[in-house]
């Protein structure tokens, strides 16, 4: 006698609510939807409870790190995590302490039309960046009077513009001579976050760019090759191209 195999869409498998518990598992909203492991955001394609504790599983260093300890009454003990998400949360309290001495001060890169001139942003640019209150707020006050900047503001930048850079606006269209006090905390703001990620990929391409075939490359042609390698600009090969004369030899 034949028998059919059986195919998985027809087992009506269903996604158990304590694999979130015990494995870290969810599953989304939606129609058609695979388990989820909340630790590597990788799917399980079949909804058994094999497959998503064998996934678990290959994450030894967090289940060491944190295991799972059931009680008599079968319930999971979450101290691991409670004591791990406290530590997160006081570190971070601890990282962005300072961010709170320039928590109105910051409200100039987005509402700067709106600020008051004597208002407590003032005190925390004299004393966090070290401005000229007298200057800064003689600027502030002809920079709110400027129509033009304030259209383009409006224009360009509002609110209900979800990619809006407000860094852009200062840097590109604020000028340096007529709002030199403002321009400056306004670029110290914009760089306070800057990354590591550009210094860490230019020293990957300079040791690719200066490996040992190359043991006679000089510094000139090295910091050549390091601005062609880290700009952003795409030139027009053939536009320079057609912009040389060759000379052909006879």
């Amino acid at each position: 006698m034949d028998r059919k195999r059986r195919k998985i869409e027809n087992e009506n498998r269903q996604f158990c609510p304590e694999w979130m518990d015990l494995y870290c598992f969810i599953l989304p909203d939606r129609v058609g939807a695979l388990p989820v492991c909340l630790i590597c955001n990788q799917t399980v394609a079949v909804m058994k409870v094999f497959n998503i504790k064998r996934h678990y599983e290959t994450h030894k260093s967090f289940a060491e790190k944190f295991p799972l300890v059931v009680d008599e009454n079968h319930e999971i003990d979450i101290t691991n995590f409670t004591k791990f998400l406290e530590s997160l949360k006081t570190e971070f309290e601890r990282r962005y302490a300072d961010f709170r001495k320039i928590k109105n001060v910051v409200q100039l890169l987005n509402s700067s039309f709106t600020l008051q001139p004597d208002g407590e942003w003032i005190n925390e640019a004299e004393n966090v960046f070290k401005c000229n209150r007298a200057h800064l707020q003689m600027e502030i006050i002809e920079f709110q009077s400027d129509d033009v900047l304030k259209n383009l503001y409006n224009e360009k930048y509002s609110k209900t513009e979800i990619d809006s850079t407000y860094d852009e606006f200062w840097l590109k269209y604020v000028s340096e001579k007529k709002y030199p006090t403002l321009k400056l905390l306004t670029v110290k703001m914009c760089t306070m976050f800057g990354s590591t990620y550009v210094c860490e990929s230019a020293f990957l391409k300079m040791n690719y760019i200066k490996n040992k075939f190359r043991s006679r490359l000089t510094n000139e042609h090295l910091e050549m090759m390091m601005k062609i390698a880290t700009t952003n600009h795409n030139p027009d090969l053939k536009q320079l191209v057609e912009s040389k004369i060759c000379h052909f030899s006879h």
